[in-house]
This record gives C-alpha cells, structure tokens and sequence, in this order.
C-alpha cells in the first residue's frame, strides 16, 4: 500500500524559490479563469433572454468576446504548461547534481532527493488538468449553444 504524505508547509518548505514564484503564477491563473469561465456560463444562461430584446449585434458581439477569450484562455494554458517544463527541467538537472555530489561525499543520496520535483510535477498537473476540464466544458457548452441557436447561412 502506498502511504501519501501531503503535508503543505513541508512540501511547500522544499520548493525552491522559482517554483513557488511558478506556483504563485500558477494559482492567480487558476482564479482568473475560474472567473472567467464562470462569468461565460452566466452569460451563456442570459443569452435567452437578451435573444428577446431582437438586438443581434449584441448576441454576435457577445459570441465574439466569448470565443476570443476561451481562445486567449488556450494560449494562456499552454504557455503554463510550457513554463512548467522549463521549471521543471531545472529542477531535476539541480536533483541530479545532488545525487553527484552525494556520490562525492560519504553520505549516498536517496530517493528523497526526488521528493521536491515530483511533488512540484505532481501539484501542477491537478491544477493544470482542472482547468483544462473546466474550460473544455465550458467550450463545449458555448460550442452546443451556437449550433442549436444560430441558422446556418444560406450561400
């Protein structure tokens, strides 16, 4: 059986101070989109009713500024996910000069060594794939609104 030991302060206390300035940046991207995506699905429900006012610029302007920013949401992932390799390729090239300098000393290196990374891995990709879930749903749901409510245009 396999023992999970999550404690915060500890885990947090053996992160170095690039990947808690990640994790930082992480978490205020995490609440802007949690905001974002939950003021698309409130729009998302009031755009029945704004169908009743007949103004269609507005609806296809609100579509616009809707689909822009799931785009920009995208691009604001994937540049986490980018990131996140480049932090977490110096975190394991400092795990492995570690092991070589244990190796020099007397003290062996453990696999304890490997503790910070793979929590630090562990800890972005939950966070990374809640939000692709979210926004994939969220997506889903402005894509099935468009096709069931906007005709098709006669060519």
């Amino acid at each position: 059986m396999l023992a999970v030991n999550l404690n915060v302060s500890t885990a947090w206390g053996v992160q170095p101070l690039t990947a808690k300035l990640y994790l930082i940046c992480l978490l205020a991207a995490a609440a802007h989109t949690i905001f974002f995506l939950t003021r698309t699905l409130f729009r998302l429900h009031r755009l029945p009713q704004d169908a009743l006012s007949n103004d269609e610029n507005r609806q296809v302007i609100s579509f616009v500024e809707m689909t822009n920013g799931m785009d920009n949401l995208r691009q604001l992932h994937a540049l986490l996910l980018v990131l996140f390799g480049g932090f977490f390729a110096m975190e394991m090239f400092a795990a492995f000069r570690g092991v070589r300098y244990a190796s020099l000393s007397l003290s062996g290196a453990t696999m304890d060594i490997f503790e910070g990374p793979t929590e630090f891995a562990f800890v972005v990709f939950a966070v990374l794939v809640c939000l692709h879930v979210f926004q994939w749903a969220v997506a889903a749901r402005l894509r099935a609104y468009v096709f069931a409510n906007v005709p098709p245009k006669a060519t």
